[in-house]
């Protein structure tokens, strides 16, 4: 079935018929497991034999400690998996072992993408047959001044990762390659300026990190010369100015990450929005919220499906609850299949949850902090959100009985973790017994 990218989709074509579960059998090539929901790995060579890309998830307590180990699973790719040719792993225990298995059997001579993402710990990768390689899904930050010899042969490099500026380094005749769209730079500086000023306007990516103490202008004067920018993930070193300028001058960007030293308000949100009209993953933090900003997202960013936003203050707040802005951005967004809210007490009454159970049709995860006033908002939300898969919930005022409540009538939920101050509860599809971990 080629014509059809979604995996709900394909899921839903196979039940309609023994043909169609069959050639979606055959022809399925990318696969997510959450390994908490499937603990046999050989259901699923046995389901999608000819998967091409893979993607492991496992679960990370509060305290970044691994619940899942990958060995069964590397075990089971080296026997079955004969077409794989991307793995990427998340929150999972990896050792030496697994990796030095993967690595002898044949099949691994296929894989051209092996990477590990918000993994905790180290291990020895060894091995020449894998064309990517990502730890954390980035290097740490190197200095430029030791990639010169490197990228004078690089000219078809598209995608340097991690490096930095050091003011004690020499630069002389140093150039980026020339092809070069995606950029991770720290310590960024106005002297660094003549070597990125020559590629920002083919940049599509661009990850910015300051180190303290930061001039705001390297920031603001370097963004205002990306138009071309699809995903930016900076710290927000001149705060609401930083929001207006990208809103200037970023239009086609459709990912944004602006969190960091935390001087933005809702003044730079909805300059934001009503500048970046393409974006689809919006992740901010800011110092003030207010109803009108959560309006403006709901009436000018049609595409965003992916949301998330963190109120760093605790007091001061006026525009408070947040009931009617939130209602107002489910209504104009409805590609929304990610949000995750982080307000203050009092961000958001019951009939805000309630809100989110009513209008949001397509979402998938929810993260809640700070959220509701009593049990009734919980149920509220429970009448809703019929596709909604994960819930995260913290510093919610709700029991364990309603909580347990909320389960059972979310028919389509999966996975469910309350974070609590020693501890967690967990809760996972098919039995849903809540189990806490530490």
């Amino acid at each position: 079935m080629p014509y059809i990218h979604d995996g709900d989709d394909h899921n839903s074509i196979s039940l309609v018929s023994r043909k169609l579960h069959e050639l979606d059998r055959i022809t399925r090539k990318q696969v997510t497991v959450h390994v908490h929901y499937l603990r046999n790995p050989s259901r699923l060579s046995q389901r999608f034999p000819n998967i091409e890309s893979l993607t492991l998830i496992g679960l990370l307590s509060e305290f970044y400690e691994l619940q899942f180990r990958i060995s069964q699973w590397i075990r089971e790719l080296t026997v079955s998996f004969k077409s794989l040719k991307e793995l990427v792993i998340h929150d999972m225990c990896v050792d030496d072992e697994d990796l030095e298995l993967l690595g002898k059997h044949v099949y691994c001579n296929q894989l051209r993408i092996f990477c590990f993402e918000d993994y905790h710990g180290e291990v020895d990768i060894y091995g020449n047959r894998l064309h990517e390689l990502a730890l954390h899904n980035k290097i740490s930050p190197c200095r430029l001044s030791k990639l010169g010899d490197a990228f004078r042969h690089a000219v078809n490099l598209e995608d340097s990762g991690w490096a930095c500026f050091d003011e004690d380094d020499e630069y002389v005749d140093f150039n980026f390659p020339p092809n070069l769209r995606c950029l991770g730079l720290y310590n960024l500086s106005a002297t660094s300026y003549p070597f990125v000023l020559p590629l920002v306007t083919q940049l599509t990516e661009l990850n910015l990190q300051f180190p303290y103490p930061f001039d705001p202008e390297c920031h603001c004067f370097l963004i205002e010369r990306c138009p071309n920018l699809e995903v930016l993930h900076t710290e927000e070193s001149c705060g609401d100015r930083g929001l207006q300028v990208i809103g200037q001058f970023c239009k086609k960007l459709s990912k944004l990450t602006y969190c960091g030293y935390v001087r933005a308000t809702h003044v730079g949100l909805i300059a934001l929005a009503e500048g970046c009209l393409n974006l689809e993953n919006l992740d901010v933090t800011l110092l003030n919220i207010s109803n009108e900003a959560l309006e403006c997202i709901g009436t000018h960013l049609k595409n965003l499906g992916d949301f998330r936003i963190t109120l760093f203050k605790v007091d001061g707040i006026k525009d408070l609850p947040l009931d009617n802005g939130i209602r107002a951005l489910l209504n104009g967004c409805n590609k929304l299949e990610k949000l995750d809210i982080r307000l203050c007490s009092g961000g958001l009454t019951d009939i805000g949850l309630g809100y989110i159970g009513k209008y949001s049709h397509n979402l998938k995860y929810l993260f809640l902090k700070n959220i509701g006033e009593s049990d009734a908002g919980l149920v509220e939300l429970s009448k809703g959100c019929p596709k909604l898969r994960k819930l995260e919930m913290r510093s919610c005022p709700f029991n364990k009985q309603s909580i347990a409540a909320y389960v059972f009538n979310i028919r389509s939920l999966r996975y469910l973790r309350v974070f609590y101050e020693f501890g967690d509860l967990v809760s996972t599809r098919p039995d849903f017994g809540v189990s806490p971990t530490v």
